[in-house]
């Protein structure tokens, strides 16, 4: 990324830590190139962009409304039916006792991911529940270690894409749309983008 912002001028690192709001005051530059994924919290993503909007300059990507409300699966989708997006019925559990709900509102199988990572954190095969026994496990499971609600959603099979955006309001470009290619992926492997298929296959 250094060496390809470095043709249209020079280019200044900084580090998204502790002393990120300090260096960038006295850095000052024309525009942040944000791909900080941040440390802590439901709205790390968003810290950067918020301090940038605090200092008045400019930055690329979404701005802090957006990053934090894409964090959270359940405020997301509610956001996307609010306005007339189809998306699959889901519940969020806060704890185990709360599956108890599910088995009147949703259809097997379904399918558990944390509710407030990116990147696939938390996502494997196993996240795809077709039984009670699965399902229970598997939200157990991620209930203790990622320490966050788990977003329960009927699973909805098909193609998998993905699809950036340039720009904004009116003059926003809509970039080719790139299709997840599962044939690819080990033989026995669930066709689901998951933090193997991403990071390890």
């Amino acid at each position: 990324v250094e060496s390809a912002l470095s043709r249209l001028g020079k280019v200044v690192r900084l580090e998204a830590k502790e002393d990120f709001p300090e260096r960038l005051r006295q850095a000052r530059p024309d525009i942040v190139f944000n791909i900080a994924e941040g440390f802590n919290g439901v709205n790390r993503e968003a810290h950067v962009p918020a301090i940038c909007e605090f200092y008045g300059i400019p930055y690329s990507g979404s701005d802090p409304f957006t990053l934090t409300l894409c964090l959270d699966k359940a405020r997301a989708k509610e956001t996307l039916a609010f306005h007339g997006i189809p998306t699959p019925k889901f519940l969020l559990v806060e704890k185990l006792a709360d599956l108890y709900r599910v088995a009147e509102k949703l259809t097997l199988p379904l399918f558990v991911k944390p509710v407030h990572e990116g990147s696939s954190k938390g996502i494997t095969d196993s996240n795809l529940c077709r039984d009670r026994d699965q399902l229970f496990r598997q939200t157990e499971f991620l209930l203790e270690n990622y320490r966050q609600p788990v977003l329960v959603e009927e699973f909805l099979p098909g193609k998998e894409f993905t699809c950036a955006v340039l720009g904004n309001g009116d003059e926003a470009t809509v970039l080719p749309l790139v299709a997840m290619n599962f044939e690819s992926l080990p033989k026995d492997a669930l066709p689901i983008y998951s933090f193997d298929a991403k990071f390890v296959w």
